[in-house]
């Protein structure tokens, strides 16, 4: 029988609720740009749509993550900071660590094109 790794992680939770409005934003958005590219005939538009399918891949992958956790939470009080903390597993932090930074990247790319993900 293999030995399965059960080290614990905390998040915060003011950081998770901040990574779900994020996620909801940034959704809404890459719908609305898809709308547009979708019906433009310039070629540039064709060439960014693939980042703006990986940008909502990666968005509705972090709030199925978070949601999962936040719907049956384990919380526990960090007493450094005062702050409540979710508690979770190694490889639920680091899937969500893999799809944060990759988001960043989607949009940092988007951003080359003077698109941007967030609202003013």
């Amino acid at each position: 029988m293999s030995e399965q790794n059960t080290n614990m992680y905390t998040l915060p939770v003011e950081y998770a609720f901040e990574q779900l409005m994020t996620a909801d934003e940034q959704i809404l958005i890459s719908k609305d740009l898809m709308k547009d590219f979708l019906s433009s005939d310039n070629k540039k538009h064709d060439l960014l749509i693939p980042l703006l399918v990986e940008s909502m891949w990666a968005n509705f992958s972090i709030l199925k993550i978070l949601e999962l956790f936040m719907e049956d939470p384990v919380i526990e009080n960090n007493p450094d900071t005062g702050e409540e903390e979710y508690v979770l597993s190694e490889g639920t932090l680091q899937a969500l660590q893999v799809l944060v930074v990759n988001r960043h990247y989607i949009n940092r790319d988007l951003s080359k094109y003077s698109f941007y993900m967030g609202l003013h």
